[in-house]
């Protein structure tokens, strides 16, 4: 299986089907050459007219028509896609790789309790393979079955940590249930080495201010500015940041869930109203010089709105 690769953006990462590995290309295929420059044209209704070009050279290829209906699924033609993965399962009921792309277009069209059986069938065919207990974690989650996906993706992160994509899965199922604590430890789990470290962070630093269960305390309000601190982010990406995790302190502090302490210092601002106000208010006016129109003019309301009143 390739690794997985994600995007640099910091939205919140969710289970989707191109977070599953995609089964390593067979050598001994006729089509190994024009598979691999089909594959590697980055427009995907281009690299599906190239991989059909493919199919056609070479009409006995498996590869050539699994990897051109993978691509089918990418530019959601999911019913043509099924008809290839059919064709090659008549040839070869036992060939996996046919349950695995159906499982992947099943997860493509959010069916998340039919592409869970497609991969239990994975995995009962390939029972040491990681592989197949990740996508079966990421479709159980998809599925609304947590228990199953946290088993999965913790066994998952413990066996190898590089499956970074099982951490943070384990983490937003344990976040989900209402463990923080646990779900910051997941988290922990992807390596300094990762190219999803500093995603990790961020993901761990909303983690400790998430109030969807209950609010965090005095301690995850520090754990989580820490956590920032410790990153290089720049411009929206950390301004961002700092807007949730200052804007939670100040509704925490403002509500009285927690109190004000001024030795405590939130992103270099005292955890006191006048100075949380103060530190979100310059997180807003940033965020506002680096957009244009409307979303302008709305992060500058915002910063009005939140800016320490003065008797002025």
């Amino acid at each position: 299986m390739l690794a997985l690769t994600n995007s640099n953006d910091f939205d919140a990462i969710q289970p989707d089907y191109h977070q599953l590995p995609i089964p390593t290309l067979d050598l001994s295929d006729q089509s190994f050459n024009a598979i691999l420059n089909a594959s590697a044209i980055p427009e995907p209704i281009k690299r599906v007219v190239n991989l059909q070009i493919v199919v056609d050279q070479f009409p006995t290829s498996v590869e050539g028509k699994l990897r051109l209906a993978n691509s089918l699924i990418d530019i959601s033609d999911y019913d043509e896609a099924e008809q290839i993965l059919t064709e090659v399962e008549k040839k070869d009921p036992w060939d996996w790789r046919v349950l695995w792309y159906k499982g992947r277009s099943l997860m493509a069209q959010k069916k998340g309790k039919e592409a869970q059986a497609a991969f239990d069938q994975v995995y009962f065919d390939l029972p040491g393979e990681l592989a197949p207990k990740l996508a079966l974690g990421l479709a159980a989650e998809l599925a609304g079955n947590s228990q199953l996906a946290i088993k999965m993706y913790d066994l998952v992160s413990r066996t190898d940590p590089s499956y970074t994509t099982a951490a943070f899965g384990l983490a937003r199922c344990l976040s989900h249930s209402g463990n923080r604590k646990a779900a910051v430890a997941a988290l922990e789990r992807v390596p300094q080495t990762s190219s999803l470290f500093t995603r990790s962070r961020v993901e761990v630093a909303r983690t400790l201010i998430n109030i969807q269960h209950s609010p965090p305390g005095t301690t995850e309000l520090q754990e989580a500015s820490s956590a920032i601190e410790t990153l290089t982010l720049e411009g929206m990406d950390c301004y961002r940041l700092a807007k949730q995790v200052l804007e939670t302190t100040l509704n925490l502090v403002t509500s009285k869930t927690v109190s004000p302490v001024s030795s405590i210092k939130i992103l270099g601002q005292p955890m006191e109203e006048l100075h949380l106000r103060q530190g979100l208010e310059k997180a807003l006016r940033d965020m506002a010089h680096l957009v244009t129109g409307e979303e302008k003019i709305r992060l500058v309301d915002e910063a009005n709105r939140v800016r320490p009143r003065t008797l002025l």
